[in-house]
């Protein structure tokens, strides 16, 4: 802040940027609720990286069956916040 002053992110507010939805429920120790978020990959970003590497491994067809259960799953995600 321009007088000095230092504001951090509440874990709610944390949690909402990383794309967690308002039902999850974290620890109550705050270490261990921040490691978890901060540890975690945004299920849109996750969605986007599959989907980006889904092409060029379809092509070779050795994992066909399996990338597409993984996109069903992926894809039917529920909506976040």
């Amino acid at each position: 802040m321009p007088d000095g002053t230092v504001k951090s992110l509440s874990i709610e507010g944390a949690a909402k940027l990383q794309g967690f939805p308002d039902w999850y429920k974290f620890p109550n120790e705050t270490a261990t609720a921040g490691s978890i978020i901060g540890y975690s990959v945004p299920p849109s970003f996750a969605t986007q990286l599959f989907m980006s590497a889904q092409s060029p491994v379809e092509s070779c067809n050795c994992m066909t069956n399996r990338w597409t259960k993984l996109r069903t799953v992926l894809v039917h995600l529920p909506a976040l916040g």
